[in-house]
């Protein structure tokens, strides 16, 4: 969103048109289609290119030999999968390239904007190798952005402790450094964090339909501000398997919630119905209003620090009300003060 922001606000500026190009560099697909459709929502997707980068293949922007006046390269921390050198090499080349219309008029015009954007707390999930010296201080520091998500900053708080353990000692340090503000992003308390016992019907996947129905339904929540994340995506979060589940308790043709896994779909073609079941990376740098995290026993190790980091991508994901399906033992190994509350249903399936 920030990137956004200063595209439209290079265009209101006149520095954003079709002789002064922009281009927006990114990982996920999903964040790719989100944002050419923020773009043309906003009648600036002509000034602007998109293109995803790559970690296990080279041709970065083969074929593209356009100048850009700005370059914006988003998840800066996803560079860190690679294990060949060259690839990162070369993509950052090709960036330096392209920017400023290739250089030729430095020095004489006023430079354009060149933003790298990492992410710290998801760079920990990775395992650099041959990772570029880009954990520079930040110009902006988007942990200040406001959002109502106190209550998941107090619950969630834990997950922040140990930024990066893999990174030099002196990143680490600038990094722990960055995030002694990061309290300033989430003062703003927002609804609670809500428990559902995942044992408290015969199937897990039963109490999840119940959940999704009761917000959708007494809640008023509409299908398409939800997020459902799976810690795992097995046969029982599978969307046909949800959507059949929901079915058996609607009247033909009635309109009900329907799950969807693939991102791009969701955000570019998706019905008022719709609601999102992804694999968790594929919705990383992504928000949603509100957000079911599903946590099964049997895949989830509270002492397993990868299993934690997993985590802080499913609940970042939110930027609002938050909801917990899991047993009692992994709600209380994550609520270490007592703040999340149960699930108040106010309806119940038959």
């Amino acid at each position: 969103m920030l990137i956004i922001r200063k595209l439209q606000q290079l265009h209101e500026e006149g520095e954003l048109h079709k002789n002064a190009r922009a281009l927006y560099v990114c990982y996920w697909p999903g964040i790719r289609c989100d944002v050419v459709r923020k773009l043309e929502a906003l009648g600036i997707s002509e000034f602007v290119d998109t293109q995803r980068f790559f970690i296990s293949t080279d041709g970065f922007l083969k074929g593209n030999n356009n100048g850009y006046k700005h370059v914006f390269m988003d998840e800066c921390e996803a560079i860190c999968l690679s294990f060949d050198e060259n690839i990162i090499t070369q993509t950052f080349q090709e960036l330096f390239k392209c920017y400023h219309m290739g250089n030729f008029n430095a020095g004489v015009e006023e430079p354009g904007v060149l933003w790298f954007l990492v992410d710290i707390n998801q760079a920990s999930l990775f395992l650099p190798k041959y990772s570029p010296n880009i954990l520079k201080t930040p110009d902006v520091i988007l942990t200040k952005v406001v959002r109502s998500t106190c209550t998941i900053y107090r619950v969630f708080q834990q997950f922040y402790q140990e930024p990066i353990p893999r990174m030099p000692a002196a990143v680490k340090l600038e990094a722990y450094q960055n995030l002694q503000g990061i309290s300033v992003a989430h003062n703003i308390s927002g609804p609670p964090i809500y428990w559902v016992d995942s044992n408290s019907q015969e199937s897990c996947l039963k109490v999840l339909v119940s959940v999704i129905l009761d917000l959708c339904s007494t809640k008023g929540i509409r299908p398409n501000d939800l997020c459902v994340l799976p810690f795992l995506v097995n046969s029982n979060y599978k969307p046909d398997v949800i959507n059949h589940e929901i079915e058996n308790h609607f009247v033909e043709r009635g309109f009900m919630p329907q799950a969807l896994a693939n991102v791009e779909s969701f955000l570019l073609t998706s019905k008022p119905n719709n609601f999102l079941v992804p694999w968790v990376l594929r919705v990383k740098g992504l928000e949603f209003k509100v957000v079911v995290m599903v946590i099964d026993d049997e895949d989830f190790d509270y002492a397993d620090a990868e299993d934690r980091r997993k985590v802080y991508i499913m609940m970042s994901r939110c930027t609002c009300l938050l909801v917990l399906l899991s047993s009692e033992a992994i709600k209380n190994n994550i609520d270490k003060y007592n703040i999340i509350k149960h699930y108040p249903f106010s309806m119940k399936l038959p």
